[in-house]
Formats: structure tokens, sequence, C-alpha cells
């Protein structure tokens, strides 16, 4: 049903008015059709009626056919179980409210008017005014994209949940069904968690306020391995305490995993947004949390099968490796007593030397022994010092006999080497002939008139030229 509330009223005098009422008359005189007016004349009269005589007024029903070209103006159709109205929302005008969207129950502060080219009834929209419920889906739409842009709701920040549960924290009312039906399924599922259940009231001013310190409780306890954070179903005020903004980012500090289940399924709040996971319902979330333990059972059970058929598999070929190896080595038995006997052969021979050895220097400290007997030590240094001075003349006689030797020897030979010594026989007068390439000339036939000469002398040396060759026979 729609709402009509109008601001006032005003009637407006206008020449087009009066035709239109003199109308009848006019048909009657048989007139009119002097008096015709076009399409145009009438759509723009009407626009102008409308205009002036409904300037503002409120409206209520529900948002459908919405649509926003890029020029940002909006168009939707605002409607009632029985009738609906076109209506323009233009972008100056579009200060405040936003999250428009269809379904959305709305009441509009909007003036009546005419789209002449078109002929269609409107409302120029000047304010929209959320309505019970849209109110408030308004504020959480804000809410919900300032909590975004301030990234609340990113994936990074999700912390994982445990695979294993040993204590779940559960946040919310002792007295409400959300927690029975948790309580319920854990017992069913993983009796083996422990439940701390952190009261708070769930609905009502005071709830957010509540609902932080539960919060902050347990994580100051750290006694928790998941926080779960739940109530039963209710509309969306009554859900309202869960999107709130300080409880939010109370959620968000939170070092513990926090799992969101708030009222039923279709039902979305800012704490969903904000935990580590959200669950449909207060029960999906204790199995979310919890490991069925029937399923576990029957996963250690196969677990337990496959790792006895694999220890059984490993044994059995360790023994085949075992078998193989044995059978390549020799008998110790044989091994250990070839090795004795080749100790005892060692040991024996061993034996024998060290004995070998014994008996030799035995013998040697025996002849080492006569001989001091015989000898004592001041004679045998007399004799060592009597023995060196007669080697030591004997040296001096055989040096002395030596050296006279050699003189001789040296002497008869420089007289041979005097006798052929080529400068001895120039001495007594000769002398020796060498041509210009220094070629001793012993023939006179190889020398030729004018050919130049050198004579050797005893002293010193004649350069001369061949004047006359005289040959003996």
């Amino acid at each position: 049903m729609a709402y009509v509330i109008f601001f006032g009223l005003c009637m407006i005098e206008n020449p087009m008015m009066q035709t239109l009422n003199n109308s009848d008359s006019l048909a009657s005189t048989g007139a009119l059709s002097s008096h015709a007016i076009s399409v145009s004349e009438l759509n723009f009269f009407m626009r102008d009626f409308l205009t002036h005589h409904f300037p503002m007024i409120l409206v209520t029903g529900e948002i459908s056919n919405l649509s926003t070209p890029r020029s940002g103006h909006r168009y939707f159709t605002l409607k009632d179980n029985s009738a609906q109205i076109r209506c323009a929302w233009f972008k100056h005008k579009q200060v405040g409210t936003n999250a428009l969207y269809d379904g959305l129950e709305v009441t509009v502060k909007a003036s009546v008017s005419l789209y002449p080219q078109r002929g269609d009834y409107q409302l120029i929209i000047d304010e929209i005014l959320p309505v019970g419920d849209g109110k408030l889906q308004q504020q959480f739409s804000l809410l919900k994209q300032k909590l975004s842009e301030a990234g609340l709701f990113d994936a990074c920040h999700k912390k994982p949940l445990p695979l294993f549960v040993k204590t779940l924290g559960i946040i919310t009312s002792k007295t409400g069904a959300a927690l029975q039906d948790c309580i319920s399924v854990i017992n069913r599922r993983a009796p083996m968690t422990s439940i701390i259940v952190y009261h708070s009231e769930v609905q009502g001013d005071a709830a957010p306020h509540n609902l932080q310190k539960a919060i902050k409780q347990a994580n100051q306890e750290a006694l928790c391995d998941v926080l779960l954070l739940t109530r039963g179903g209710g509309s969306m005020e009554d859900l309202w305490a869960f999107n709130d903004e300080a409880l939010a980012y109370t959620l968000f500090d939170s070092s513990i995993p926090v799992v969101s289940a708030i009222g039923h399924e279709i039902d979305f709040t800012i704490t969903d947004f904000v935990a580590d996971k959200r669950a449909p319902t207060p029960s999906a979330a204790a199995e979310l949390i919890t490991i069925d333990q029937n399923t576990l059972l029957d996963t250690l059970q196969s677990l337990k099968q496959r790792f006895y058929r694999a220890i059984k598999h490993q044994i059995a070929l360790k023994q085949q490796d075992l078998t193989l190896l044995v059978s390549t080595l020799p008998n110790p038995q044989n091994r250990l007593i070839q090795k004795a006997q080749h100790l005892d052969n060692i040991e024996h021979r061993l034996q024998a030397a060290i004995l070998k050895q014994l008996q030799q220097k035995r013998q040697q400290v025996n002849i080492f022994t006569e001989q001091l007997n015989i000898q004592t030590l001041s004679l045998r240094l007399q004799q060592a010092k009597s023995r060196c001075l007669h080697l030591r003349s004997r040296l001096k006689g055989h040096i002395k006999q030596q050296l006279e030797n050699k003189q001789l020897l040296f002497e008869a030979r420089l007289a041979r080497l005097n006798s052929v010594n080529p400068l001895t026989v120039m001495a007594r007068g000769y002398s020796i002939v060498t041509d210009h390439d220094n070629k001793l000339v012993t023939n006179a036939k190889t020398l030729k008139i004018g050919q130049h000469i050198n004579v050797r002398l005893d002293k010193g040396m004649v350069r001369g030229t061949v004047d006359r060759v005289m040959v003996e026979d």
C-alpha cells in the first residue's frame, strides 16, 4: 500500500484550464474544432498543472526496475500492491542515500510532473527516506562499504581454523537456543572438545559492548583454539547488535580465529564479513569447526591399515635383501680359522726371528767382552798413537819422493818441449814466412812476383814483397 502525504495544494488560474472548462459548451455549439489544441500543448499544460498543484508530496512504495545510466541520474518505478509510478532522481539531488536496490521500501519527497515527449506521468525526486528495515539496510550498506574500504574484509587477514579444536569458546546468550544447538552438535560429533561459554547479551543497546567484552576476555585468557560468535534468527532490528563498528574492529583484532554464525542462512551481518569464517546457522558453525568422531575414527582406521601394510611390505623387502646378502657372504667360521692359522704362523716366525737376533747379539757381546779383557783401554790408545806416528812418517817420505819424481819428469819434458819450440829455433837465426792470408809458406813455388809476405823473426815481424822466386830442384 502506498501512503501519500501532501505538503500543500494550490490552485492556479490558467487560460488553458478555462479552455478545458468551456469544452462542453463549445462542443454543444459546434465550435469545438476551432478551439482544438495539439498533443504537445496538452502535455505541457498537464505538466504545468501537476507541478503547480502538487509542488511537493511524500509517497511511500517499493523500488523496482532501478537503472543508472552513464549520466549518473537514477530512474526507477515506485509501486505498491495495485499501482505504480515512474520516478526520476537527478544526479544533483542525490545526497545522503545512495544504497538503492530493487525491493527496498522507501518514502520519497517529490514533485508530480509529466514527461511531455512520452506523456508519462512521473515523480521528480527531491529526497529519498528509508522506511523501517530500509533505513537499517541503508546504515548497514554504508558501514559495510566503510569497513570494506578500511580492509577489514580482506582475505589476507583471515586466519585459518585449526584442524583439531581442543577447546571451543562460544560467545552468545547462555539462555538462547543457539547455544543448545551448538552443544548438541558438538556432543554428537566431537565429545572430546571442551566448551567455554562467554555469556553476552545478543540483542539491545547494551549487546555490542557486552560482545566486545566477551571477545577481549577470551583473547586475554587464551584458553580457546576457536571462538564462535552466534545467536538465533530474528528480524534485522533483532540482529542489529552485530552490525556495530566498534564490535567489528574488536573482532578484527582478535588473535584467536573467529567463526560468525548469526541468524539464518539468508541473514548477513557485519561480523559475518569481518570474521575468519562465516556459517549460515549456529548448528552449521558447530559442524564447520569440529570433525565428526566417526569420520575421524574411520580415517584413523584406514591410515592404520595402510601403515601396517606399508610396514609389512618394507619388512618383506628388507628380509629379501638380507637373504641375498647372507648368500653372498663367505662362512665366517672358515674365515676365522684361516685368520687364526695365519696368526699362528706369524707368531712362530716372529719368535724365531727374535731368538736369532738374541743369539747374534749375545755372540757380539761375548766378542767385545773378550777384547776388553785382553787389552786395557790405555794400551789400545798407545798402540793407536804409535801407529799414527808411523803412518805420518811414511806419508811424508812418500810425498817427498813423489815431488822429486815429478820435478825430474817436468824438467825432462820441458827440455824436450824447448827442443821443438819454433821460437827456440828462430832464436838461432831462423824465421817463419806467411802469405797475405797468414798461411804458412813452405814452398817457394806457391809465391808469385809482387805478392805480399810476412816474415816472423825471433824479435818482431817484417812485411815485404816478392821480387824474385828461386826454386831449387
